[in-house]
C-alpha cells in the first residue's frame, strides 16, 4: 500500500534560500488581536510541554512556483498568508530583541525570515502586495516609527496591531532572558510544522482562489471583487490593467478610510451602490456582486474569443473607473474631504450627512455626483430634492413599515438617470415646465415618490404620537438631525456646529457636545401617587417635550421641575447659546401663568396640564418649521400633483 500524506515542513525548511510574495488578489493583512494571542498561546504552550520531534500542525500553504522571468525567484502565497506574515513579524521582534544579547541569532534570524542579500541589494523575504509592502518595509521589519509613515488602510492598522502586540508579548516573558528566547526561536523553528503545496498550472490555482474565497474567511464582498479582477486580468494577460485595478484599488480603500467606511459591512454597501448604478443590477443581485461577475463575465470564454476578451477588459476597465470617483465622495460626504467642491455642494453634502440614514438614497447620491461631477445648480437642486425625501420618508417617525420601503424603485431610479434611459420612461405631462432633460425627469420621479409615500398630511401626522401607541421621540433616530436643523432655521446667522450635535454621548468629551433635553424629565414625579399615569408618560415622549441643550447644563438640570430648569437655563456663569432653549423659557413662562389661573394646588392635573401646554407650543412650532424646511414646493410636478389631488 502506498504511503499516505505528505511530511510537515518546518520554518526554517520553508523560508531557507526562497522568497514569498503574496498575489495582488488576496486580501490585505487583516489578522486580529484574538489571531494573533492565538499564535503565541499555541508557541507558548509548545515551549512548556517536554520537547518531542513530532512538530505541531501549524497550517497548510499553499503555493505557486516561481514564474521564469522574475529577477529573484518568489513563491506565491495562495493561502496561508495572515500566519506566515505574522511569524515573519515575530521574527523580526525576537531578533530585535536579540540584538544585544546574541548579535548571531539577530543576524540569524533578520537574514532567514526578514530581509537578506548584499549590502545595497537587500530583499524583503516576504513582499505583502503594492499598497501595503511600503508600510510593511518601513515599519514593521524596518527602522521607521509609527509617527514617520501615516496608516492609509486598515491592513496597515492590522500590521501595527500585531507587531505591537508581538513587541510586547516577546518583551513581557523573555525581559532580557537568554533562556526564554533560546527557547522561543527553538520551538518555532522545530516544533511549527507546515503541509505545504504548490498547484501544477493556473487552472488549479483558479480552482483554489475559489474554494479558499468560499470556505468560510471573513471576506467582504469588496475584497472578493477585487481578488476576481486581478485574477481575471491575470488570466486575460492584461498585466496593464491589472496594474490599473491594483492603483485604483489602492485609492479606494484610501478614500474609504477617510471616509471611516472600513467595516466589512461598509464595503459591501459601498460595492453594492457602485453595482447598482454603474453595473445597472436590481437591488437584490446587488447583494451579490462577486457571483453576478462570475456569472456574467465568462473568463474562459474570453480566452478563446478576442472580441469577448476586450468586451471583458472594458467592463472592468469602467467599473474600476467609476469606483474611484465614487469612493472620492464618500470622503466627501462622510470624510468632510471637501477641496475643490463648490461650498453649495458642500452645504448640500453636509445636510445628508447629518441624517441618521443613507441606504435607500446612496445611489442617487452618486449617480447625481458623478454624471454632473460634483458641480452646478442641477447637482445642488437634486441633492437637495434627495435629502428632503430622505427626510420625509427615511428619517421621519414612521413614515414607511420598514427602511427600504421603495428602496427597489430608487435604485431603478438612480441607475435609469446615470445611463441616461430616462426618454422611455418620460411620463405624460402636459403642464407649463416641460421635463425635457435628464435632471427634470429625476426631480418628477423623485417629487412623484414623495407625494407617494409621504404626503404633508403623512408628514404631519409623524411628528405626533398616537393614543394607544408606546413610541418614544426620544429613541427617534432623526430627532438630533431635526432639532439641529430647528436650530439652524431660527438662527440662519449663526454656524451650527453639525459634529457637536450628532456626536453620540460616549463618543467624545463630556461638554463638547449637545444633548437632548427631556423638559419633563423622565424620573420626575414618578414615585408613587405622582404622575405616573399612561397620559403622563405619554407626555414624556412627545416630541415637543425634547430641545437640545449644552451637556453641562443638561447635567445640572436633569430631573428637575420645569420651574427649576429655567433657573439653570438662565444662569449667567452658564449661558445656552442655542436660540430654541430661549423659545422653549417663554413657552414654559407662559404656561405657568395659564396653569397658575387654572390649578391652585401642585396637583398631579397641574402638572399634566403644565407640560402639555409646553409640548404643544413646541409641536407648534416644530410642526410648521418640518412642512416649511422639507417642502417640495418649487420643485418640478408639485403644482401637477396638487391638480391630481382635487
Amino acid at each position: 500500500m502506498h504511503q499516505l500524506g505528505f511530511p510537515l515542513l518546518t520554518l526554517p525548511e520553508i523560508f531557507r534560500d526562497n522568497f514569498f510574495y503574496v498575489p495582488d488578489y488576496q486580501r490585505g493583512y487583516a489578522w486580529s488581536d484574538s489571531n494573533v494571542d492565538d499564535l503565541l498561546q499555541d508557541i507558548l504552550h509548545l515551549m512548556r510541554v517536554p520537547d518531542t520531534q513530532i512538530n505541531h500542525y501549524t497550517g497548510t500553504l499553499v503555493l505557486t512556483k516561481p514564474k521564469e522571468e522574475q529577477r529573484i525567484p518568489r513563491f506565491g502565497l495562495v493561502d496561508g498568508q495572515q500566519r506566515m506574515t505574522t511569524l515573519v513579524i515575530l521574527m523580526r521582534c525576537i531578533a530585535e530583541a536579540s540584538e544585544k544579547l546574541d548579535a548571531d541569532r539577530h543576524r540569524y534570524l533578520q537574514e532567514t525570515y526578514v530581509i537578506r542579500g548584499e549590502p545595497g541589494n537587500e530583499q524583503s523575504v516576504m513582499l505583502l502586495g503594492k499598497e501595503i509592502q511600503p508600510y510593511f518595509s518601513r515599519v514593521i521589519i524596518g527602522n521607521d516609527s509609527k509617527e514617520q509613515v501615516p496608516i492609509e488602510y486598515n491592513s496597515h492598522q492590522a500590521l501595527l496591531d500585531a507587531k505591537e502586540r508581538i513587541t510586547n508579548w516577546v518583551a513581557k516573558h523573555s525581559k532580557d532572558s537568554e533562556t526564554f528566547l533560546n527557547t522561543l526561536v527553538n520551538s518555532v523553528e522545530r516544533r511549527l510544522g507546515f503541509l505545504v503545496y504548490s498547484p501544477q498550472d493556473i487552472a488549479e490555482v483558479g480552482i483554489m482562489f475559489e474554494v479558499i474565497n468560499n470556505r468560510g474567511k471573513e471576506l467582504s464582498e469588496l475584497e472578493k471583487v477585487k481578488n476576481y479582477l486581478i485574477y481575471s486580468c491575470a488570466k486575460l494577460g492584461a498585466e496593464t490593467l491589472r496594474d490599473q485595478v491594483n492603483e485604483s484599488w489602492s485609492q479606494v480603500l484610501r478614500y474609504l478610510r477617510a471616509a471611516r467606511r472600513t467595516s466589512s459591512q461598509d464595503e459591501s454597501a459601498f460595492l453594492r451602490y457602485c453595482s447598482v448604478v454603474h453595473l445597472g443590477l436590481s437591488k437584490s443581485s446587488s447583494q451579490d456582486v462577486y457571483l453576478w461577475m462570475k456569472n456574467n463575465w465568462n473568463i474562459e470564454t474570453a480566452l478563446s474569443s478576442r472580441d469577448e476578451k476586450q468586451e471583458i477588459v472594458k467592463q472592468i476597465t469602467d467599473f474600476v473607473r467609476f469606483m474611484e470617483p465614487a469612493s472620492m465622495w464618500y470622503a466627501a460626504l462622510f470624510g468632510q474631504q471637501h477641496e475643490g467642491i463648490p461650498k453649495e455642494i458642500i452645504d448640500a453634502l453636509e445636510d445628508l450627512r447629518s441624517q441618521n440614514t443613507h441606504a435607500s438614497v446612496m445611489p442617487l447620491i452618486l449617480a447625481v455626483l458623478i454624471k454632473k461631477k460634483g458641480e452646478g445648480e442641477e447637482t445642488r437642486r437634486l441633492l437637495q430634492l434627495v435629502a428632503i425625501l430622505n427626510f420625509r420618508v427615511y428619517v421621519a417617525q414612521g413614515i414607511t413599515l420598514r427602511s427600504d420601503s421603495g428602496q427597489g424603485d430608487l435604485y431603478e431610479l438612480a441607475k435609469a438617470y446615470y445611463h441616461d434611459v430616462w426618454t422611455t420612461l418620460l411620463p405624460d405631462y402636459a403642464g407649463e415646465v416641460k421635463v425635457d432633460t435628464h435632471e427634470k425627469w429625476l426631480e418628477w420621479e423623485l417629487c412623484d415618490f414623495v407625494q407617494k409615500y409621504s404626503n404633508n398630511e403623512a408628514l404631519e401626522n409623524s411628528f405626533y404620537l398616537q393614543e394607544g401607541g408606546y413610541d418614544d421621540f426620544y429613541h427617534w433616530g432623526g430627532l438630533r438631525y431635526f432639532l439641529m436643523c430647528y436650530e439652524a432655521d431660527i438662527q440662519p446667522k449663526k454656524t451650527i456646529p453639525i459634529d457637536r450635535i450628532l456626536l453620540g454621548r460616549y463618543e467624545g468629551k463630556t461638554n463638547d457636545y449637545y444633548s437632548i433635553e427631556h423638559v419633563w424629565a423622565q424620573k420626575n414625579r414618578n414615585a408613587e401617587g405622582q404622575n405616573n399615569r399612561y397620559q403622563d408618560q405619554l407626555t414624556k415622549r412627545r416630541l415637543g417635550n425634547f430641545v437640545l441643550l449644552e451637556m453641562g447644563i443638561n447635567i445640572a438640570s436633569q430631573d428637575l421641575d420645569i420651574e427649576e430648569k429655567l433657573v439653570v437655563y438662565s444662569n449667567p456663569d452658564q449661558p445656552t447659546d442655542l436660540q430654541q432653549v430661549r423659545l422653549l423659557e417663554k413657552d414654559a413662562e407662559m404656561a405657568l401663568q395659564e396653569v397658575e389661573n387654572i390649578h391652585a394646588r401642585y396637583t398631579k392635573n397641574r402638572y399634566y396640564d403644565l407640560y402639555s401646554q409646553i409640548c404643544n407650543r413646541q409641536e407648534e412650532r416644530f410642526v410648521e418649521f418640518a412642512l416649511r424646511r422639507w417642502s417640495i414646493d418649487g420643485f418640478i410636478c408639485t403644482d401637477h400633483n396638487a391638480q391630481e389631488e382635487e
